[in-house]
């Protein structure tokens, strides 16, 4: 038997072993595997996509998301000519402001800290254009825990201040946490 022989079947041997092992945590774990999702998920239903290697959830709104998501933290004092800074980046103009999406994800939740008691309006938007906004009462923690809000690939994702009766937003951190969505 040759070397090539013998490497061909330990490696045949590894993938066949790599494979009953994942076969096993999904059984053990009520995880689905394969290429396509199912027709009729359940809520919270959970499913590994081998094809990509990423395991989703079905939402029950008709979406498919990443169990593991990102979360994008933007920090400043915004104006109307700019943004919030994404993770301390050099402050832009509200044209190039922001993060350009590298796949199609789904808002889950955002919120906003800042240093003192603040009024005003947050909005999050969609490549310049407002999409949603939250409220900001004299408290210094303000969220939106039941977001679902789409963006698509290449889409671009801001966060600005919409409006202020009180306070400059000085400080302030606004994190926004999104999830993969699968088509």
């Amino acid at each position: 038997m040759s070397l090539v022989s013998l490497f061909n079947g330990f490696v045949d041997q590894v993938a066949a072993e790599v494979s009953d092992l994942i076969a096993d945590f999904a059984a053990n774990r009520d995880i689905s595997l394969g290429t396509t999702f199912p027709a009729s998920p359940a809520l919270g239903q959970r499913f590994v996509r081998t094809d990509i290697g990423e395991e989703f959830v079905w939402d029950g709104r008709g979406k498919w998301l990443s169990s593991a998501g990102r979360t994008f933290t933007f920090t400043g004092s915004p104006s109307a000519a700019r943004g919030f800074k994404l993770d301390n980046s050099a402050e832009t103009p509200l044209a190039t402001a922001g993060v350009v999406l590298p796949y199609s994800c789904t808002v889950v939740q955002y919120f906003i800290s800042t240093a003192f008691d603040e009024n005003g309006v947050l909005a999050l938007n969609k490549n310049g254009v407002s999409v949603d906004t939250l409220t900001m009462n004299s408290f210094i923690l303000h969220y939106k825990l039941s977001t679902n809000i789409d963006f698509e690939q290449g889409d671009r994702l801001l966060v600005t201040q919409q409006s202020t009766t009180t306070g400059t937003w000085t400080r302030a951190i606004v994190c926004v946490h999104v999830r993969r969505r699968a088509s």
